[in-house]
């Protein structure tokens, strides 16, 4: 489980089960991580994460609450429906991120 905090809302995650997922909850041992996440193509919001995590490259279609992972080092919200080639899905419980 991870919380998330968007402009004072806490969100609350499960994160895959994946070694993306693993190393991002291993940094999040060391203290909270902040992402500055700022529109993309006007479609997604996305930040760096100022490190680089691994990467499991596999094709989804993102849903409402879905974060993932580009490039190791970056994470996004996009819009649901879009299709993506790298991943670090987040689903979290309530409220549903718009």
């Amino acid at each position: 489980m991870l919380n998330i905090t968007v402009n004072g809302t806490t969100l609350t995650a499960n994160l895959a089960g994946n070694s993306s997922a693993q190393a991002l909850r291993d940094w999040l041992t060391q203290g909270p991580v902040t992402v500055q996440m700022h529109d993309y193509a006007g479609m997604e919001k996305v930040g760096p994460l100022g490190r680089s995590l691994p990467t499991n490259n596999e094709q989804i279609d993102t849903v409402a609450g879905d974060i993932i992972l580009y490039q190791g080092n970056r994470l996004g919200h996009p819009c649901p429906g879009s299709p993506h080639s790298r991943r670090l899905p987040l689903r979290q419980s309530a409220p549903r991120l718009q």
